[in-house]
């Protein structure tokens, strides 16, 4: 829907790069502009330094951040990081 909608969106995977690459295509089949991207970019989120990484990886790839999706997991009552 984000990129039917015109947006670029980055897409995290943990350990599956090929369901993310199916992701970008099909975020591709429906993207509006040709300047809409979709980075892929891994890591494990359980990992501090990961999760660094993959912001600054999808921080420099889109040049900037408009929203945060989190559609995957479930986060502890209070995080301690």
């Amino acid at each position: 829907a984000l990129a039917a909608s015109g947006h670029s969106v980055a897409i995290h995977f943990a350990s599956n790069a090929e369901a993310a690459q199916a992701c970008v295509e099909a975020c591709r089949a429906v993207a509006v502009s040709e300047h809409q991207t979709f980075p892929v970019v891994g890591g494990n989120l359980g990992n501090a330094g990961d999760r660094q990484r993959i912001f600054d990886e999808t921080i420099s790839a889109l040049g900037g951040l408009d929203a945060l999706v989190n559609n995957a997991g479930i986060a502890p009552r209070v995080r301690a990081d």
